[in-house]
């Protein structure tokens, strides 16, 4: 049986232990990068959120306007197994990966899209985020962003471009506008870098970053998975919006059977024949009253089964013209 120490080499870690960088609401940060951002291609992984058996709704902003849509639970960030040339060219890999073979044939899962990470320095600042903290402090933390994120990174990279560009530049971000699990702030470079100030500085900053930093950043990115873990997560989202679609479907359903009862029940009252719906119970059917004028080919019958012989009726009393006189044939008062 092997025998354990407490040393280093016996430590087991998980792949994705490591300080993020985050921000509370309205909070702000101030940063520094000293190495370029990695990428990998990513599929973000979501599906209708169900309640009690029923897709919940919730109100969302498209174009301008205020929309109702399905609210989504997060799934998973899984890479993208896709060649890196292939989904640079045409954005999908059917071919080497089922995420994107799923997302061709259905709006269910969307493409891959490209996810950043990169080590940066955080400053500890004043509580009211204004200026740095003293004594001065400092930290080595995973920044993960989107392809939005690193647009805005770019055009701050191309402005300063002739002084050394963004590697080396203090970033100003914050504050963290809500809701704080989408983590939107503004970024902009700061007047001056505080870790370029002083020797002390510069070698505390360096000396984190070197004993910190996170060698392998995939995994900042997305979740390396096997294919079968993949493929439970496609047909958990494909089960999501069944019951989504099922759930809306049996509440169309049960609204028409209500209204074929109310019907039925209102033409017993009124003697008369119920009208009958040969279409789905989700649509309603346009009658036209058949006209002493019409012909007897222009009356045709609403059923395909055979006319019964006349039967002998008893002789019945006039049906009531008004209202009043309806309740008074029903004898209710007793």
């Amino acid at each position: 049986m092997p025998v354990a120490d407490f040393t280093p080499e016996f430590k087991r870690s998980a792949d994705n232990d490591f300080d993020k960088l985050k921000l509370k609401l309205n909070e702000k940060a101030r940063v520094v990068l000293l190495e370029k951002p990695t990428y990998a291609w990513v599929h973000t992984l979501r599906a209708p959120k169900i309640v009690n058996g029923q897709p919940v709704m919730e109100k969302k902003k498209r174009g301008g306007e205020e929309i109702t849509d399905y609210a989504l639970d997060f799934i998973g960030r899984p890479l993208c197994t896709g060649d890196d040339g292939i989904l640079a060219d045409d954005a999908v890999d059917p071919k080497n990966c089922p995420v994107c073979k799923r997302a061709k044939e259905s709006d269910e899962v969307a493409p891959p899209e490209r996810r950043f990470a990169v080590n940066v320095i955080r400053y500890g600042l004043q509580r009211d985020g204004s200026t740095i903290s003293d004594p001065f402090t400092c930290t080595c933390v995973v920044w993960g962003f989107t392809e939005g994120v690193y647009n805005k990174l770019y055009g701050i990279a191309q402005e300063y471009k002739n002084r050394g560009g963004l590697i080396g530049l203090d970033l100003i971000l914050g504050p963290c506008q809500p809701p704080e699990a989408f983590q939107k702030f503004d970024i902009m470079a700061g007047s001056e870098s505080v870790w370029k100030l002083d020797e002390k500085l510069t070698e505390v900053v360096v000396k984190t970053y070197q004993n910190n930093k996170v060698e392998n950043l995939e995994v900042a990115c997305g979740r390396k998975t096997e294919l079968r873990w993949m493929k439970d997560d496609l047909a958990k989202i494909s089960a999501r919006w069944r019951q989504a679609h099922g759930a809306e479907a049996e509440t169309g359903g049960s609204a028409g059977t209500e209204q074929a009862d109310l019907n039925t029940g209102l033409s017993e009252l009124l003697n008369t024949k119920p009208v009958t719906n040969t279409t789905s119970a989700n649509s309603t059917a346009q009658w036209s009253p058949v006209t002493p004028e019409a012909t007897p080919a222009e009356q045709k019958p609403t059923t395909s089964e055979p006319t019964p012989e006349p039967q002998p009726q008893e002789e019945k009393k006039d049906a009531p013209t008004d209202f009043k006189s309806l309740l008074a044939t029903l004898n209710l008062g007793g």
